[in-house]
């Protein structure tokens, strides 16, 4: 597994800037390359703990959300463009998504411009090694949607976390929105 603390930090150091990233990272006691999964979740989960209180939270979101950037690989962007070029409709294009297991693999639409992903189960490492990983960490995969979504559609998504697993929900549930006007399908 990659060092998802030094993910973490790089976004840190560019959201925050330099002066506050040495603070965090003098606060946080320091973080090195060669962490156990279970020393970058901890760290994580106290990265997000020490950040929630400023500004609302808002910078440790869009910090975890440009991480959930970062997890999604240039060959899913590019097999998930193929697929919409393919694709007759957009209902046919999540299908195949599902087809591959892309996006959790329950993603379906509720409406014009509204796609649900659902994740059945957590697949994310980090929250699996410690307990009360702060629910705030699944902006991550919001991340992940809205890298892939806004790619591939090439138009701009806005996700909204509805619910997810470490909320005490039964399964991740995202809201991903575009303008259907901008869209071909």
């Amino acid at each position: 597994m990659d060092n998802r603390v030094v993910r973490l930090m790089e976004n840190c150091k560019r959201i925050y800037g330099e002066e506050e990233y040495a603070k965090q990272v003098e606060r946080l006691g320091g973080f090195k390359e060669d962490m156990t999964p279970k020393e970058q979740a901890a760290f994580i989960n106290a990265f997000i703990r020490e950040n929630k209180a400023q500004d609302d939270g808002k910078q440790v979101v869009e910090t975890l959300r440009a991480c959930g950037h970062e997890c999604l690989s240039n060959r899913t962007i590019s097999l998930g463009k193929k697929l919409y070029k393919e694709s007759k409709t957009m209902k046919e294009f999540l299908e195949a998504l599902n087809d591959r297991c892309i996006g959790g693999g329950y993603l379906h639409l509720e409406g014009e411009g509204k796609i649900i992903g659902l994740y059945k189960d957590c697949y994310c490492t980090i929250p699996k090694q410690i307990r009360k990983m702060d629910p705030t960490y699944c902006e991550c995969s919001a991340g992940w949607y809205e890298h892939f979504f806004s790619q591939v559609l090439e138009t701009k998504v806005n996700v909204t976390k509805l619910g997810t697993i470490l909320n005490g929900a039964h399964r991740c549930t995202f809201e991903i929105t575009y303008d259907n006007a901008d869209l071909e399908k």
